[in-house]
Order: C-alpha cells, then structure tokens, then sequence
C-alpha cells in the first residue's frame, strides 16, 4: 500500500486569496504510524479529512495504490474526537453497523466482532448500552468498529483530546499494541508533542498560515518508548521549540493585523 499526496492546496472557501494549505506533498508506505504535528489551526485536521474523501482539495491529487482519492471509501476509515457510535445500540450492534452495510456474511461478521472486542478487551461488554460505557471504552468501541472494516489506512482526528490523563495513557499503550499486532497505516493528528512522540515512525510538522510541511522528522527510538527516557526528553524538547515558533508566528501576525 502506498498513499501519495501531491500538491494539495485548500483555500478557506471557493472566493478568498487566503489559503488553508499550500502546496503539500507527503509519501506514506503501508504499515506506517505518521503524525500530523502543529499548532490549532494549521489544516492538520482540514488534510486528514482530504484524504479521507470528506473535504475536496482546490489542487492537487491524493492517490491510494495508484488510484486518485475523490470520494470516501471503505479503504479509509475516520475517528474523531468524538466517538460517533449509535447511542440506542449496544456495544455488538454498533461494531456490527459497518460491517452489514459492507455486506459481510453473518459469519465474518462474527468472527471479526470476537477478535477485535476482544483486542481492544471490551468483548464481555458486548451487551452493554453504550450510555453505560466510559468515555475510554466509547473510543474503544469505535477503533474497534473501523477494526472490523479492514480498511488499509486508519484516520485518527485527536481521538484522545476529550479524555483524563490517565485514560488516554491506557488507550495510548493499547493503540500502539493494537498497531503492531495488525500492521495498520495510520495516520494521527494531534497538537501534543508528547503523543505524536510516543506513536510515530514519522512526524509530519505542519506549519501554518498557511499551512506547509514545515518538517518531517523520523523517530528512531526504539519500541515500547518511556516518556522518561533521555532520548524521549531531549527530541521532545527540540519538537517544543519548533512547535512554539509555529505559535509564536501566529500570535505576531494576530498582534500585526
């Protein structure tokens, strides 16, 4: 598997001169765990939903195995911050949804619903209402679901950023298990360092206004990776610096204007 993305440029609407992103270009290979890095605002989130077929770019192409991205398609599979599940469902009935509508036989919907439940430890849940689950497991319940789907690239918009500390280090610890054990592509966005950090073979920095591909950034840290670790702390504290002229720049232009 192989994603291409050539050139995208994405203005705020069809009659401003005022781009969002400009001229971004990026090559990620299948098994890849890449983080769009950057400061609010910068198009991290406007470029991931480019990809997922849910925004259309103004130039520019995208291309999976050679084939140009113009609409959603089963191959890409979006979580948001939010966990989108059907409130009224339970836990088996809304990992199921996709896969029925992707007309899967009622015996791999079966087994796909056992081994992921069971991957992201919710299996004996299954039953529950999902107004009965935390926030943590709703998410769980979603990575589960786009599991099931079997997709070649996972999209990820902070998926994390509404949860309590100590829930997203669990949920953080799980991801990069889950990752390992399928050999997904993913592609996370994310304006902490520290995740970015702790998930990624490569680090996209976006900057902003517009937004470009400031850097890209391989992380050779060995894994699991501890936050405590010398080599953590000292790339971590170069990803700060970069990360706060981002910042910086945008609060001179907003003092400026």
């Amino acid at each position: 598997m192989s994603l291409h993305i050539e050139g995208i440029t994405k203005k705020f609407d069809k009659n401003s001169d005022t781009n969002i992103l400009e001229d971004i270009n990026l090559n990620i290979e299948s098994g890849e765990f890449i983080c769009l890095l950057g400061p609010s605002g910068c198009g991290k989130s406007t470029l991931l939903n480019i990809i997922a077929g849910l925004v259309e770019q103004d130039s520019g192409k995208i291309t999976l195995d050679g084939e140009e991205i113009t609409k959603p398609g089963s191959d890409r599979i979006m979580m948001f911050q939010e966990s989108a599940l059907f409130p009224w469902l339970t836990v088996e009935k809304n990992v199921r949804f996709g896969m029925k509508i992707a007309g899967l036989s009622k015996e791999e919907q079966d087994k796909r619903l056992e081994k992921y439940l069971k991957m992201v430890q919710l299996y004996k849940f299954k039953d529950y209402n999902i107004h009965e689950l935390s926030g943590g497991m709703k998410q769980r319940v979603a990575l589960a679901r786009a599991l099931c789907l079997d997709c070649k690239i996972l999209l990820m918009d902070e998926p994390f950023a509404a949860l309590d500390k100590q829930t997203i280090n669990v949920l953080r610890e799980e991801l990069i298990n889950i990752w390992q054990q399928t050999k997904k592509t993913i592609i996370l966005v994310t304006h902490s360092v520290e995740e970015a950090l702790f998930f990624s073979d490569r680090i996209v920095m976006i900057g902003s206004h517009p937004g470009k591909v400031k850097d890209i950034i391989k992380i050779d840290i060995p894994r699991p990776r501890h936050i405590e670790s010398v080599e953590f702390i000292n790339i971590r504290k170069k990803l700060l610096e970069a990360l706060k002229e981002e910042v910086d720049k945008i609060e001179k232009e907003e003092h400026d204007s």
